[in-house]
């Protein structure tokens, strides 16, 4: 609130000026794209900041004529990606109703269910993902880490929670590694 009183004290409580910049700044970053809604969420929204889709590259000249390349995140090409995300999300939530009266899980959530409005609803930078994700990518660990203590005395759910998160991070880590190595290939073709 005071954040909030001081920001509209600086601009002498110009309620228009604070409704145009927010406008323009929703169209220039929540454009609707050709690809659906729907792919967007899942490829970039909640899987982009923890599973890598591929790149491609595309040419870009500024208003000097200078020319470079530029790199960007596809959506995932493979349905085994997005059969990742949806189980990721699956124990997200598991974690969540399991730990229902943990105080900082709701505060967790709480902000996650923020960035969920704020990028998927209205949609406000959704094909950026790379630049919000540190809002809320530090909460998806907590939440399966709050999973795996929950389950820590029961002798059947724990070893298959365990064997789950290595399997989880095996593959998010081959995946991402073969991803940034394409980076890397990128950098070192164009920008060396």
């Amino acid at each position: 609130g005071i954040f909030l009183l001081l920001f509209l004290n600086r601009l002498n409580f110009d309620y228009q000026r604070i409704l145009s910049k927010t406008t323009e700044q929703y169209e220039k970053f929540s454009q609707p794209k050709v690809t659906p809604i729907w792919d967007m969420i899942v490829s970039w929204f909640f899987g982009g900041n923890v599973l890598f889709s591929r790149f491609f590259v595309r040419d870009y000249h500024s208003p000097q004529n200078f020319q470079y390349k530029a790199i960007f995140m596809d959506v995932y090409s493979s349905g085994f990606n997005y059969i990742f995300v949806a189980l990721f999300l699956i124990i997200i939530l598991w974690s969540y109703f399991k730990n229902l009266k943990n105080t900082w899980v709701q505060i967790l959530m709480i902000s996650f269910l923020i960035d969920i409005v704020i990028h998927t609803i209205l949609k406000f930078g959704l094909h950026t993902s790379y630049i919000y994700g540190g809002h809320f990518v530090f909460v998806i660990p907590l939440l399966w880490g709050w999973l795996l203590q929950s389950y820590r005395q029961q002798r059947i759910f724990y070893p298959m929670l365990i064997s789950l998160t290595l399997i989880f991070f095996s593959y998010l880590l081959m995946n991402n590694i073969f991803r940034m190595t394409e980076f890397f290939s990128f950098l070192q073709h164009y920008y060396r």
